[in-house]
């Protein structure tokens, strides 16, 4: 993630890609593929997004259609349980995908640790643990160090985590705050 620079560079390309921007993605394919710096091949219709809210919980839905030439809508729900939980999860609608993957990254002070199919995370004044699912059974999550731009001109690295499954509808990760 990150505005590095608009030039037509390989950074740029490399920041505007799908798994720079904690999108789902589909048989790690990009759903809008830059074309130069400022354009991309083609630009998915989004499905109807919804913003619900009831005391300390929200839900928010949305979708694409930036796979449609693999047969493919995404959805993803992502559900805030007050400041402490957040359960992401991912649907992948028509043909059924050879592999699908959830990207997140955190801040770059943030250390991460993995233990198969969770990991848990601690920066100065938080922790957290995600777990993670393919189809509704546990599935490990790997990490990584990723690219990462906060300010122009400066390109940097910080944690992320990936769920990578195959032959799955859905992907679903659950974090939780823990105590410091």
């Amino acid at each position: 993630p990150g505005r590095y620079t608009y030039t037509d560079t390989q950074p740029r390309y490399d920041l505007k890609n799908a798994v720079c921007h904690n999108v789902p993605m589909v048989n790690g394919t990009e759903y809008a593929p830059a074309v130069e710096s400022w354009s991309c091949a083609s630009l998915p219709i989004s499905t109807p997004n919804s913003v619900s809210r009831k005391g300390e919980y929200t839900l928010i839905e949305g979708g694409h259609t930036g796979y449609g030439f693999l047969g493919i809508t995404v959805n993803r729900r992502i559900l805030v349980l007050g400041e402490d939980a957040v359960v992401i999860c991912d649907d992948f609608i028509g043909t059924e995908p050879e592999s699908v993957t959830q990207r997140f990254h955190f801040g770059e002070t943030i250390k991460v640790h993995e233990h198969g199919a969770y990991i848990t995370g601690e920066g100065n004044s938080s922790r957290f643990c995600m777990h993670s699912f393919a189809g509704g059974v546990p599935h490990d999550i790997r990490t990584e160090k990723s690219i990462f731009s906060r300010h122009y001109n400066q390109l940097s690295s910080c944690p992320a985590a990936d769920l990578t499954a195959a032959n799955t509808r859905s992907l679903t990760s659950i974090l939780v705050r823990t105590t410091k």
